[in-house]
């Protein structure tokens, strides 16, 4: 049991070393389980922070593709007009 709670929680270790455990080591636990709580209680602020970053960094490169189309547009054109004025 203690291997599948480490494996799937992290918490196997914990539970067999509780009963011995010093003050400072119990403080130490108590204050991972608050920002533990910390976590959960902000996942759906720090979600919708991560969606915001990454839907903004996809318009931006969306941008550059879309300049970056229009500078090769141009670039032809000059070329074009360029080889037209040296032909006539």
């Amino acid at each position: 049991m203690k291997g599948l709670l480490n494996n799937y929680f992290g918490i196997g270790d914990f539970l067999t070393t509780l009963p011995g455990m010093t003050p400072n080591e119990v403080a130490q636990m108590a204050d991972q389980l608050d920002q533990l709580n910390f976590l959960l209680d902000n996942l759906p602020a720090i979600e919708q922070n991560l969606t915001s970053y990454i839907s903004g960094i996809v318009k931006y490169h969306e941008f550059v593709n879309r300049c970056v189309k229009q500078g090769v547009a141009g670039i032809e054109k000059v070329d074009q007009s360029v080889l037209d004025i040296f032909v006539a």
